[in-house]
């Protein structure tokens, strides 16, 4: 007597979890990941996901495969940085950080050379070093008033912040000219470019929970806003051809 069995296919929410630990997902995206419905695609946890830093590193995973190009990371890199520019809103910053996001997307487009990119960048780290110099100038006038004192070095925290995002968004394009052979280094890159949080302006100013998650929810809109699920999944489609062809 011969007996058989049929194994019960796999759930869609478990083949996006196996791509995910394919690509070699952080822990706490996993775990998000699995707690999904069962029948959750891949497309609808890209949708779902509110956290632009997964999905900053979700996108350098796909280009260190070369299944996405340099300019669509950055160009998220760039939306991601975007969304700390009110806390730059009349300061030092500003104009450098604005120029600098200006250009590397026009980098992105083919309309700038990365002689302009590198110019612009060098710009906001100048920018940053002024915002500071402004923050100790309030200071020494501030600390009549712990109040007062805090206000002044919050806000230059997220001036700082914005301005951070903005030069690793730069820099993104920047090590393009020189780490075509080095995937690892295009990964950081692409987590460089979320500025290890600095985005989360409002969180560097205040340390709230409620803005910090406020600003995962919109980093992760501004990265879909520049790279809907199509690219992601003509990216994935690429990765699984490539896959096929050396089994």
């Amino acid at each position: 007597m011969s007996t058989s069995t049929t194994s019960r296919p796999r759930s869609a929410r478990a083949l996006w979890l196996a791509t995910l630990t394919r690509l070699g997902a952080c822990d706490d995206a996993l775990v998000w990941a699995r707690s999904l419905p069962a029948d959750t695609t891949a497309e609808a946890a890209y949708v779902a996901c509110s956290r632009g830093d997964w999905m900053l590193w979700l996108l350098g995973a796909l280009h260190t495969r070369g299944a996405l190009t340099r300019q669509t990371l950055v160009l998220a890199a760039c939306a991601v940085a975007r969304t700390a520019l009110p806390h730059l809103a009349r300061r030092p910053a500003e104009a450098a950080c604005v120029a600098c996001l200006d250009t590397t997307e026009r980098w992105c487009r083919g309309e700038a050379t990365l002689d302009e990119v590198i110019a612009a960048r060098e710009a906001v780290r100048q920018a940053r070093s002024d915002a500071w110099a402004e923050w100790r100038a309030t200071a020494a006038t501030a600390y009549a008033t712990a109040y007062a004192a805090a206000n002044a070095t919050a806000y230059a925290a997220a001036a700082a912040a914005a301005a951070d995002a903005a030069y690793a968004a730069a820099d993104a394009a920047y090590a393009y000219a020189y780490d075509a052979a080095d995937a690892a280094y295009a990964a950081y890159a692409a987590y460089a470019a979320y500025a290890a949080y600095a985005a989360y302006a409002a969180y560097a100013a205040y340390a709230a929970y409620a803005a910090r998650t406020k600003s995962r929810e919109a980093t992760a809109d501004a990265v879909r806003k520049v790279v809907p699920w199509a690219v992601v999944a003509t990216a994935l489609e690429m990765l699984a051809s490539k896959a096929e062809a050396q089994s």
